[in-house]
């Protein structure tokens, strides 16, 4: 298990907003901030990014994203990661 790590500024995208709730998006960042990935469906720790997946109430899959060296961590619905990055890269330089 990794120790636990700064989210820093946190973007949640638009669609994410209207499709999940916000108690499950603060319990998910809760969740991917602690480390304790045994409840999540998956995770991964690669390098410099930290990528956890969750499942809202409603069925709808998500997935927080956190860059280390960026203080940076987005919420986002699978279909939208390509914008994500793209928006990330312009935005801050790196992906």
């Amino acid at each position: 298990m990794k120790k636990p790590f700064c989210l820093g500024k946190t973007i949640i995208d638009n669609e994410a907003l209207t499709k999940l709730h916000g108690l499950k998006i603060q319990a998910a960042l809760r969740r991917h901030k602690s480390s304790k990935w045994k409840r999540l469906k998956r995770f991964r720790y690669v390098n410099d990014c930290v990528y956890s997946e969750h499942l809202s109430l409603n069925g709808t899959k998500f997935w927080v994203i956190t860059r280390i060296p960026l203080r940076l961590t987005v919420v986002i619905l699978p279909e939208n990661y390509k914008e994500a990055v793209l928006l990330l890269k312009n935005k801050y330089g790196r992906r």
